[in-house]
């Protein structure tokens, strides 16, 4: 129990340690820019936020993890679960798109930008940005010290799998800090714990982070062509 107890500290610490900075500079960097206009939408400081984030993951595995950059999982993946990726990402984002809908929870994917910033920003930059952060530096330090496995019937779910995703989940909640009504919130939390379970999952059998990016843009792009459909009737 000591173990996971100082396993957990560690990686929430991690998490603080990117995140803090991050959003302490782009306040910064915003009320700048602003100059008592009003501040710059998320086509500014998205962008901001995916690079700085990134960045400080990249600097601490180079650091903490002492540049075993493989361990974190940039390493190549197999045929296979490069095709599993694709495919789950695609089920699960039209699943909880159409779950979105059946329920009425009203959230739109970058609310304010432009096609084009959608694609770079939700597409691209998320994936690989969280991807990296809570697969690669979070997940990668909680095998550290939680090496055991959780059966679940026929199955086994990796122990720092399932707190990477409940922490990539928590952090969604964030969302009720920019307006989002509850259930918005919540459902978006509830559908970033399942896509991290199955990104964890793939990240802990194949070693890789391709799996999870893959997985996670297909995720993004199934929910982004999902809600522009819909506000085309």
């Amino acid at each position: 129990m000591r173990r996971f107890w100082l396993t957990l500290g560690r990686v929430v610490g991690l998490l603080a340690v990117v995140y803090a900075p991050t959003f302490l500079i782009v306040s910064a960097i915003t009320v700048v820019r602003a100059g008592g206009r009003e501040p710059p939408g998320p086509g500014a400081t998205a962008p901001l936020v995916i690079t700085i984030s990134l960045g400080i993951a990249l600097i601490l595995m180079a650091t903490v993890g002492r540049r075993r950059f493989g361990s974190f999982g940039f390493r190549p993946a197999g045929l296979r679960a490069l095709w599993w990726s694709l495919g789950l990402g695609l089920v699960l984002g039209s699943l909880l798109a159409w779950a979105a809908t059946t329920l009425g929870i009203e959230f739109s994917y970058g609310q304010g930008l432009t096609a084009w910033q959608i694609i770079v920003l939700f597409w691209i930059g998320a994936p690989v940005q969280e991807e990296v952060i809570f697969r690669g530096l979070l997940q990668g330090t909680a095998e550290l010290g939680l090496s055991g496995l959780i059966p679940i019937g026929r199955w086994k779910l990796s122990g720092a799998a399932l707190l990477s995703a409940v922490l990539f989940a928590l952090v969604h909640l964030a969302l009720l800090s920019v307006g989002a009504s509850a259930g918005a919130a919540g459902f978006i939390a509830a559908s970033a714990l399942i896509l991290g379970l199955a990104a964890g999952q793939l990240r802990w059998m194949t070693g890789s982070l391709v799996p999870c990016i893959l997985i996670h843009a297909l995720f993004n792009v199934t929910g982004t062509v999902f809600d522009w459909f819909i506000r085309l009737q």
